[in-house]
């Protein structure tokens, strides 16, 4: 008897076999949730759901791990379009607090009155948000933040910085040798 060798090879199907596509959009969108949806959601978002539908698309194996990724990438494209319309909604007021800020804080000392533009903040739909912020109000919250803000501006006026230190040691060596120019 002879024997004969075959050499017979398992087909398998390559749509059922590979679960790449899953566990990439799995790993991007969950990443992409657990830091707080940085600037990178605009790429990371799109790109795992891509993945993920395609993955679903083509029955590869991973659907659980895509419909995972499906639900972490539409919760982190929700987390991050609040904070951007947060961000452009309050930014303004940040601008003109930082445009005026000598004034602001000098009507403040002066008499405690907050400027009128930022009465809005005073409306009582804004109390919760004071609340999770642990102040009771507004006005507490405005007080905190022009004394950490007045602060802040002391110690960087008291505080010099290298350009400053490298600009006087430039102009020290610049007086010097106007002085030996001048003494020849």
């Amino acid at each position: 008897m002879s024997e004969y060798v075959t050499n017979e090879t398992e087909y398998t199907d390559p749509k059922q076999s590979s679960i790449g596509l899953a566990v990439a959009a799995l790993i991007i969108s969950l990443v992409n949730l657990l830091l707080f949806n940085s600037l990178l959601s605009f790429i990371c978002v799109p790109i795992a759901l891509i993945f993920a539908i395609m993955s679903l698309v083509q029955h590869r194996r991973g659907k659980i791990m895509a419909i995972v990724s499906i639900v972490a990438s539409v919760i982190s494209a929700v987390i991050f379009s609040l904070y951007v319309a947060f961000v452009i909604k309050v930014y303004p007021d940040f601008e003109y607090f930082i445009r005026n800020d000598d004034r602001i804080i000098a009507e403040y000392n002066a008499d405690g009155t907050i400027p009128a533009y930022y009465d809005k903040y005073k409306d009582k739909k804004y109390d919760m948000y004071w609340d999770s912020l642990g102040y009771d109000s507004f006005d507490s919250l405005f007080r905190d933040f022009v004394k950490s803000y007045e602060s802040q501006k002391a110690e960087n006026a008291e505080t010099p910085t290298e350009s400053n230190g490298e600009k006087a040691t430039a102009e020290k060596a610049t007086e010097k040798d106007d002085s030996l120019v001048d003494l020849a």
